[in-house]
């Protein structure tokens, strides 16, 4: 091509200098534009575009590199060599930058761009995440719910760097999605109570079992969301929509049971960054066991679940759905948890304590 272009120009001088030189112009963009693609894997290792000879490139590039690397060893043992012990310190330093760059130089392109992807900052991921926010839609199987599906092992992840000031940063920085503990809190309740809310999809059950237990283990990892919706919710317990809205989330046992399991892993309980997932579930399964021990109340299948979060046996007592009942889940929450987190939020606690001590009379 660059022959072609070439030729063409010395051609085009013979018959027209203006075209010429447009030609000649429009070439040497081109080829600067070549060029620097052509490079900038060797300098920028993250780089997305190459050329065909980019590895060519990158080969030269790595051969003058370990040169180079390979006269200053030299030069660095001469001067261990012949020096006083006054500049030992700044040779072994010297001697060991050396060594870390001569790692680099014999990378492989391919493997110096997955070292560069490791090392790459956070807020890389907190954008990609942010736009994928915005091109996923409300409903559907494919899109909102994939993503909705991947936050909580996106967010126990090892491989990525504070995957939850990514995933905050992602929400902040989503100009559809600031609020996404509301999109999947709506999904969830479409899920749980079909025809609750407008805009509701019909799906098998199968798939609303799927999409339950998708948004519920989402709303547990997602910072502040089992926050926001109980603080939500005990500010306006009065509001009748709030209320029915919620009820099918607080009378939900898969729920409780997934708190239940949050409440009981080892594995969480022990690593200090899921401290507020606990939290949450422990809470959320308060609130839970609370409403279904409420009197004239028949649960149905969860009726066991009050017995369960008090570790009771015997599920025939006879103060069932007495006012006892319910202050037994409050002295367990208080023992339990207040006085075991209060240290470390208050305001997710006190949201609790209002919604087990009120009693909802009408939801």
């Amino acid at each position: 091509m660059f022959l072609f272009f070439t030729g063409l120009v010395i051609s085009l001088f013979t018959i027209h200098h203006t075209i010429a030189w447009i030609v000649f112009a429009a070439s040497i963009a081109y080829g600067l534009v070549y060029v620097a693609i052509t490079v900038m894997p060797a300098i920028y290792h993250n780089s997305p575009y190459h050329s065909p000879i980019s590895a060519l490139c990158w080969y030269i590039s790595r051969k003058l590199a370990k040169l180079s690397l390979c006269g200053a060893h030299h030069i660095v043992r001469f001067l261990r060599k012949y020096t006083s012990r006054t500049c030992a310190d700044t040779i072994s330093s010297l001697a060991t930058w050396i060594s870390e760059h001569n790692e680099h130089v014999l990378m492989s392109i391919a493997s110096a761009r997955e070292h560069a992807a490791q090392r790459q900052d956070w807020e890389i991921d907190a954008r990609a995440l942010s736009w994928t926010l915005d091109k996923s839609d409300e409903e559907g199987p494919s899109q909102l719910e994939h993503v909705v599906a991947g936050i909580p092992k996106f967010l126990r992840s090892k491989a990525v760097k504070e995957p939850i000031k990514v995933v905050e940063h992602a929400m902040r920085g989503s100009s559809v999605r600031q609020s996404l503990y509301r999109d999947i809190t709506v999904l969830l309740i479409k899920s749980l109570e079909p025809g609750l809310l407008p805009n509701y999809r019909d799906l098998s059950g199968s798939e609303l079992n799927r999409r339950i237990w998708i948004c519920l283990e989402a709303l547990y990892f997602l910072p502040h969301a089992i926050e926001n919706i109980l603080r939500h919710v005990s500010e306006n317990f009065t509001d009748p929509k709030v209320r029915r809205g919620f009820a099918s989330v607080f009378r939900s046992g898969i729920a409780f049971y997934m708190a239940q399991g949050i409440i009981e892993s080892k594995k969480l309980n022990q690593r200090p960054e899921y401290q507020r997932v606990v939290i949450a579930a422990r809470c959320m399964a308060t609130v839970i066991a609370s409403r279904l021990s409420i009197r004239n109340f028949d649960p149905g299948p969860c009726s066991t679940i009050p017995f369960d979060f008090l570790g009771i046996q015997d599920s025939g007592c006879t103060w069932w759905g007495d006012d006892n009942f319910r202050l037994r889940i409050l002295n367990h929450f208080l023992s339990e948890t207040v006085l075991e987190f209060i240290h470390v939020d208050t305001d997710i606690l006190f949201s609790t304590l209002r919604l087990v001590i009120y009693e909802p009379k009408d939801d």
